[in-house]
């Protein structure tokens, strides 16, 4: 039987370089974001959709009622999409991770508003090192300043965060690989639906010679995906999971370092990583 800690080690490595070989692929790429997004999350989502057909694909009693939130699905994990694949073309993927880290704020605080959890001195403390990092990596030449691919970083851990207040509606009564799979392809619906001229660009990427990285990069975050719900299922220990996973954000920084070479501004690329890290931990 495979333990718990290797599903979570293969899902922290997976998730640190997808998101690498994702700036990897975009960082001189000219290309699309939009046809990109699509064809990353309808990818990922069929990837799932084989995953929940075999664990027994279920859908809710009460799926009309749910309509709502599924719709909030679409347009949050649509807009996050987005803004990530329009982010790593035009920022680090040591940056964007660090930026992207934010979203745990807006989650702790939307659970605090909608669910009523408690806000403790300790996630203060947490929300200030995050709000640190962020400046740490944003601040340059004697003034702090965030740039279009920071602000698309920021704007991503946004979306995400309010889609994961929304998940936690959703998955009081729906299966985990069923919702896993949908969660993916109407987001890739919606994507093509604001955005209708990116049509032909969208159906020839198939064509494109980069459409196979995408296959594969959706393969490496269905991986992450499914590797962390098996982490959860094997050790049924939520809380030490959420406290190791955010190490992906360190790793991926490092892993940018050697890989794609983002060395300017080394140290404090990493002292941001390790900070926001320890807010993340604290927050959670």
């Amino acid at each position: 039987m495979v333990h718990w800690q290797v599903f979570l080690l293969i899902s922290i490595l997976a998730e640190s370089f997808g998101r690498v070989f994702q700036r990897f692929l975009l960082k001189d790429n000219k290309s699309d974001p939009i046809a990109y997004a699509v064809w990353f999350q309808f990818l990922t989502g069929i990837l799932l959709s084989v995953y929940a057909l075999i664990h027994g694909f279920k859908l809710p009693d009460n799926l009309l009622s749910l309509t709502p939130n599924l719709i909030l699905v679409s347009v949050l994990y649509g807009l996050m999409s987005i803004f990530i694949f329009k982010a790593l073309q035009q920022t680090e993927a040591s940056i964007f991770t660090i930026l992207f880290n934010s979203r745990v704020i807006i989650t702790v605080l939307g659970a605090v508003i909608l669910l009523n959890n408690p806000f403790t001195l300790k996630q203060v403390l947490g929300t200030v090192l995050i709000l640190a990092s962020v400046v740490a990596i944003s601040f340059k030449k004697q003034k702090l300043q965030i740039k279009k691919g920071e602000i698309y970083s920021l704007l991503a851990g946004t979306f995400l965060a309010l889609g994961v207040i929304n998940d936690s509606i959703i998955l009081k009564s729906f299966d985990v690989a069923t919702f896993s799979a949908i969660a993916f392809i109407i987001p890739g619906i919606f994507i093509w639906l604001i955005n209708p001229k990116s049509t032909g660009k969208i159906l020839a990427l198939p064509k494109d010679k980069f459409f196979p990285k995408i296959g594969l990069m959706g393969l490496i975050y269905g991986t992450a995906y499914l590797t962390y719900n098996f982490a959860y299922f094997s050790g049924q220990n939520a809380a030490q999971i959420a406290a190791i996973f955010p190490i992906s954000s360190v790793i991926t920084v490092l892993i940018s370092m050697v890989l794609l070479k983002e060395r300017q501004k080394m140290l404090i690329k990493l002292l941001a990583a390790i900070i926001s890290f320890v807010g993340v931990l604290l927050v959670s």
